[in-house]
């Protein structure tokens, strides 16, 4: 779903809320949810959107749901296997045929959310081979943990283990849990649009300067502000699209994985992974690198498994050769920090350093997520540090005149500031104020957001195509 597209926004906010309302007066509660997910998805994400890849969704959710089921039932071992193995291989070799489609044509559009169905595929296919769950009695409801429409373009990717053994998962159908989650639901959904809208698209006037201009007319300060702006951006743009993807969830009735935690903060590379797109690097954490043997191998080994899973994060998000020294830089430093444990000094000044280090580092990895190409990429990252001749101060003239003050806002609110205070306020009357204060300005946060998105300004969205 277009989350930006306030009349989609509000639309699937009825639909949900008067949806959920009736299901509780029906009986079979859990599997008249089942079936209005599954309706959801096919009507949202691609009924709506791109209605010539229904039928290729059906049918990998259809052919995923027969293997699974069959991985987990099948007695003889070599059979389970087998079947495992070409279900896997299919979903990712069809991932990365329309990733190179998409990449040698233009004009070729990737079914919507693609990687985030295919990797809640293969966790399914692998959770199932593992035995590590009992599967539901009913298949739908596979396919509904599979197609879960308000997580189809934007994750959080949550594990087929975490959705089968969490009983709270569709258990709001009392009064008291329908209550909470329409209201945390809905506060989640208005944080999301206005960091979205407010500061994300707004933030990307400056960067989308920045990296429009001619290199070679690039001023050094200007390629420094575009970086970071970007930075800044692409953190309000994904983590407001994951928190109004949390909110229409837990509208649902569900719960899915937290999927940011100021991650700007982080004092390392692995750290910045824990906090940064957290459901992504749990899954390869699980999905690849432990099943490749982790860290409890030789160091030759280790070294091999950290190359091929940061080599396959940067393929995830795309096959030019951008993304892969995107994926290569952080794959550095996970190296350097794994095998020189500096990352986890006692040392206050090594800190401080390996923090400015690992700051810097994820910087320069955003320019490549961003350029047009890896060589734009490269030379964007030159214009940092190797200052132009002949060079046109205007544009940063322009935006530093024009949105200073959001820079600024956007650099502190990127830090936990918000959660210090309410935990400052305690429980007394101080917290009832906060609380009163932050509801107020979240209502006016987002009738500025849906405003903002009535007029069109920016409803694109940086995953979209992932």
């Amino acid at each position: 779903m277009i989350y930006t597209d306030y009349t989609v926004l509000v639309m699937v906010m009825l639909v949900m809320v008067i949806g959920r309302f009736l299901i509780r007066k029906l009986p079979k509660k859990r599997y008249n949810l089942i079936y209005f997910l599954l309706t959801g998805t096919a009507v949202f994400c691609y009924a709506k959107n791109e209605p010539a890849y229904l039928l290729f969704f059906l049918l990998s959710v259809g052919g995923n749901v027969l293997a699974g089921r069959g991985v987990y039932s099948i007695r003889k071992e070599w059979l389970r296997k087998t079947v495992f193995i070409a279900a896997v291989a299919a979903d990712a070799l069809l991932l990365a045929a329309a990733k190179v489609c998409g990449a040698m044509d233009n004009s070729f559009v990737i079914p919507l959310g693609l990687s985030f169905l295919t990797f809640r595929e293969i966790s399914y296919l692998a959770d199932m081979y593992a035995r590590k769950v009992t599967p539901f009695a009913d298949p739908m409801c596979d396919a509904a943990y599979i197609t879960m429409f308000t997580q189809m373009l934007s994750g959080p990717i949550t594990k087929y283990k975490e959705f089968v053994e969490a009983d709270r998962y569709a258990d709001g159908f009392e009064d008291a849990a329908f209550v909470n989650n329409l209201t945390g639901g809905v506060e989640r959904i208005m944080a999301g649009l206005a960091k979205k809208i407010l500061i994300a698209d707004t933030l990307a006037v400056i960067t989308n300067r920045a990296f429009g201009m001619p290199v070679e007319e690039l001023p050094i300060q200007f390629a420094w502000v575009g970086a970071v702006c970007y930075s800044l951006q692409l953190y309000y743009d994904f983590s407001g699209y994951s928190d109004m993807a949390i909110g229409f969830t837990e509208l649902l009735g569900f719960r899915c994985p937290e999927n940011f935690n100021y991650p700007y903060m982080s004092g390392s590379i692995s750290e910045f992974w824990r906090r940064w797109h957290i459901t992504l690097g749990s899954w390869f954490r699980d999905y690849v690198y432990f099943p490749l043997g982790g860290s409890r191998v030789s160091k030759g080994r280790v070294f091999l498994n950290l190359l091929v899973v940061w080599l396959l994060t940067g393929l995830w998000h795309g096959v030019d050769l951008s993304f892969v020294i995107w994926g290569m830089i952080h794959c550095t430093f996970a190296v350097i920090e794994h095998f020189t444990g500096v990352s986890k000094t006692e040392k206050k000044p090594l800190q401080i350093v390996w923090r400015i280090v690992t700051l810097l580092a994820v910087v320069l990895a955003w320019v490549m997520f961003r350029a047009e190409n890896a060589a734009h990429g490269l030379l964007f990252i030159k214009a940092m540090f190797v200052p132009n001749t002949g060079v046109n101060l205007a544009s940063f003239t322009y935006c530093m005149q024009s949105y200073w003050w959001l820079m600024i806002v956007a650099a502190v609110f990127a830090l936990p500031v918000v959660p210090k205070l309410r935990e400052r306020c305690g429980e007394g009357k101080a917290a009832v104020v906060y609380d009163a204060v932050s509801a107020a300005v979240l209502v006016l946060l987002f009738v500025l957001a849906m405003a903002m998105s009535a007029n069109r300004l920016n409803d694109t969205f940086a995953y979209a195509n992932f």
